[in-house]
């Protein structure tokens, strides 16, 4: 009973970040710091491996989402602000979930399930599909509840 109000619990939250976001992107595409005839063809492909890469995370957890973008900020980030801003997104984006995901599995082991990582690996695929998309377009995106460690 217990695990199931929580489970509700994350549901609902999951939710009401996906809601949340949706309002966040209509009004960022007012206040868009980029667009597609601010960017090249090659910046945006390259903006878009910097979010599309993390999904070496789910071959190699907690490494492979923040290697692979780090890889590419790192060796693109000084040719183009598009790509050092969106890098630098993608990078706090997994940081902040790779620290969600690890409080989920020692959660799992004192509550008895792992529904809780399920829920935090979608939300992290639906976002980075989402950011994919925006940036492939030339648009800046921003991810929810996203810690800014680096800036």
């Amino acid at each position: 009973s217990r695990g199931l109000i929580l489970k509700g619990f994350w549901l609902i939250s999951l939710i009401d970040i996906l809601y949340s976001n949706i309002i966040r992107i209509r009004r960022q595409e007012k206040k868009r710091r980029f667009s597609m005839a601010d960017t090249t063809h090659e910046e945006r492909i390259w903006a878009m491996l910097c979010h599309l890469l993390v999904l070496a995370g789910w071959i190699i957890p907690f490494v492979g989402n923040i290697v692979a973008p780090l890889l590419v900020w790192a060796l693109k980030k000084e040719g183009s602000e598009f790509i050092n801003i969106q890098g630098k997104e993608s990078l706090n984006f997994q940081i902040t979930m790779s620290i969600l995901g690890g409080a989920a599995f020692l959660l799992s082991f004192i509550f008895f399930g792992g529904g809780l990582l399920w829920i935090i690996g979608i939300f992290d695929v639906i976002m980075v599909i989402m950011a994919s998309i925006k940036v492939a377009n030339g648009e800046d995106y921003k991810y929810p509840w996203s810690l800014k460690l680096i800036k």
